[in-house]
């Protein structure tokens, strides 16, 4: 059905096989989501931005001051005002204030500040009429919260002064082609923060910009720097930038920490797509930091040593949110999300001085996952028709005569990383295999392979896909009549070319709100991705070969397509405009738009809606057994 407008269809759930051991799509979304934890800066209390049915919130945890962490009893102590949503990668709405005592928190009316036992919150200032604030952090002084002032066209650095009663200071007023993110204050008073302007993109030239106490400015590298942290003495301003050997590490005072002055050849963080991020941290010394390595898409928790370098590991697999902080009797704490491919997220402290050193403190999804015998990828590599290595992950079905989904990852600057992924899980106890490309233009795998798609979006992410199904299906893992092409936004774009220029490696396709159309794009998208296709395609002229809509009455496999009618990236009207394009042509899609719903789901109802039309899509057009 092309009208999208038409009420969703029930999928025929008769076609579902039903497996032993089998999560439920209720499984799937089920539980909740925990991100943005933060140590106290006494490290006795740990608290973590948590969204499930009842809203997002504020948990607190008391983990006590002995030798071992003892996790007290989970206290909600942000509701009333609510806390703003925070995607559970990054975060940026809330913050410690230095005594430990109390929270500061973006609520829609403004800043707030409770304690760490709860209550209602104490509004602290407003926003100027029309915008709103983003990522507070705390002066040393206890006086003073810098914050983003942002609305839809700019973004200001403004500093709230608590002992004249709120008052917002602009220092760094906006202006539509600047984007500023992630202040952090030195003991001093200097105050820094990441900075880019347009049409650049964070991950393509960037810089760490610092306003000190007399008024003047000090403005730091271009190599893409990003997540400013001044260490705990005010001597060093640690970043994660491009290192000469075109990987994004851990830097103090502009040299990696790791490898010398050259890096190594590992990322130390993922591209800034929102605030908050923290793939390091300092130690409360100051001359150690905490970082997170990206290795071919996994990962592991190091500590390293910022005099010589030298690297202990802590932990495999990702570890998000990094915060060190010391207790009154001299414990060292660590504390992240804590995530993996066999791993669900749960959020852990480390005790560097205990043994064990690991504790558990919470939990994310819902119990059972790890009895249904959750799956990691196999790293697979194979050659591009240029030559050049492409990389990415296999997770081999469990069934012999099993089906193959490719899925693309967005973007399309991103990654796929092997974090608790219950889609995959899903998917593979049906009897799929799971194949994520790892194309051009991907991050993890250095500078150079991530600005390779430069100008060259919907050609290299395309070439590189399907050179890569060709690969495997030289070793016999995949067969075109039980291969199904999944991607969503820029995943859903390379998805539809996909299908359009290669119909011969696929039996159907399904795209979440895809870019259909690059001149749409460019003038309805949100702010952030505004010049984006300036980076990713060059001229407008390339657009309307780059653009699906182009060709869309040349499909010829069957096509599932879901958009949300809010989605504020890409309009629904492309999804609209492809499909009955398509569907003119005589081919055969179907197009469900979610009322009330973004670029991607908020409610737990619509991602169960997806789940099941997709299995009853592919159940028709695409039978493994």
């Amino acid at each position: 059905m092309a009208d999208g407008d038409q009420r969703p269809i029930e999928p025929d759930l008769t076609k579902v096989p039903i497996l032993a051991k089998v999560p439920t799509p209720a499984m799937v979304v089920a539980g909740r989501t925990i991100g943005d934890p933060r140590l106290s800066p006494d490290a006795t209390a740990i608290v973590v931005h948590v969204r499930d049915g009842a809203g997002p919130r504020l948990v607190c945890i008391e983990l006590g001051d002995g030798e071992r962490v003892t996790p007290g009893p989970e206290t909600v102590i942000v509701f009333d005002p609510s806390i703003v949503g925070s995607h559970p990668f990054g975060g940026g709405t809330w913050n410690w204030f230095p005594d430990s005592g109390s929270v500061v928190y973006v609520a829609a009316a403004g800043l707030y500040r409770t304690t760490r036992n709860g209550g209602p919150g104490q509004l602290l200032a407003t926003p100027p009429d029309g915008t709103w604030f983003a990522s507070p952090t705390v002066s040393t002084d206890g006086r003073r919260i810098a914050v983003i002032v942002e609305n839809d066209e700019s973004q200001s650095v403004a500093v709230v002064d608590l002992e004249r009663g709120g008052a917002v200071e602009i220092v760094a007023p906006g202006d539509p082609g600047v984007f500023c993110m992630d202040p952090t204050w030195s003991p001093d008073g200097a105050l820094s923060w990441h900075q880019w302007e347009a049409p650049s993109m964070p991950w393509d030239r960037a810089s760490i910009v610092t306003r000190h106490g007399d008024g003047s400015v000090r403005v730091t590298g271009d190599a893409a720097p990003a997540q400013p942290q001044w260490s705990p003495d005010g001597r060093h301003l640690g970043h994660v930038a491009d290192a000469a050997s075109g990987w994004r590490n851990v830097c103090v005072d502009g040299h990696p920490v790791v490898g010398g002055r050259a890096g190594e050849p590992y990322e130390h963080g993922t591209p800034s797509w929102g605030s908050g991020q923290r793939s390091w941290c300092w130690s409360p010394a100051g001359s150690k930091v905490a970082f997170v390595r990206n290795e071919e898409g996994f990962a592991r928790l190091g500590v390293a040593d910022v005099t010589t370098g030298a690297v202990t590991e802590l932990a495999k697999a990702w570890h998000i949110g990094l915060s060190w902080s010391r207790t009154p009797r001299g414990r060292e704490r660590i504390a992240a999300i804590r995530t993996g491919g066999v791993t669900p997220p749960q959020l852990v402290v480390y005790d560097l001085a205990a043994d064990p050193m690991r504790t558990t403190v919470a939990r994310g999804p819902v119990g059972g996952w790890e009895s249904i015998g959750l799956p990691e990828p196999e790293v697979i590599h194979w050659p591009a028709a240029d030559g050049t290595t492409v990389h990415g992950r296999f997770y081999p079905s469990p069934k012999a005569h099993g089906g193959t989904i490719v899925s693309l990852h967005g973007g399309p600057t991103d990654q796929t990383t092997v974090v608790f992924n219950p889609r995959f899980a899903y998917w593979l106890a049906r009897g799929w295999s799971v194949f994520v490309p790892d194309h051009r233009g991907t991050t993890g795998w250095g500078h150079g392979y991530q600005q390779a798609m430069n100008e060259r979006w919907g050609e290299l992410d395309v070439s590189d896909c399907a050179d890569g199904l060709r690969a495997l299906g030289r070793t016999g893992r995949v067969a075109p009549e039980r291969t199904v092409v999944i991607g969503g936004s820029a995943g859903g774009f390379c998805a539809l070319h996909l299908l359009l220029r290669h119909p011969e490696l696929f039996s159907c396709g399904v795209a979440l709100y895809p870019v259909t159309d690059l001149a749409d794009l460019d003038a309805t998208t949100h702010r952030f991705e505004r010049y984006y296709n300036k980076s990713l395609v060059g001229s407008v002229e390339r657009y309307g070969e780059r653009s699906p809509i182009t060709t869309a009455a040349t499909l010829s496999r069957p096509l599932l397509m879901l958009h949300g009618d809010a989605d504020p990236v890409v309009s629904v009207g492309q999804s609209r405009r492809f499909a009955a394009a398509a569907t003119a042509a005589g081919a055969t899609v179907e197009l469900v738009i979610y009322e009330d719903e973004g670029h991607s789901w908020k409610r737990a109802a619509t991602t169960v809606d997806e789940l099941l039309r997709i299995d009853a899509f592919l159940a028709r057009f695409s039978p493994t057994e």
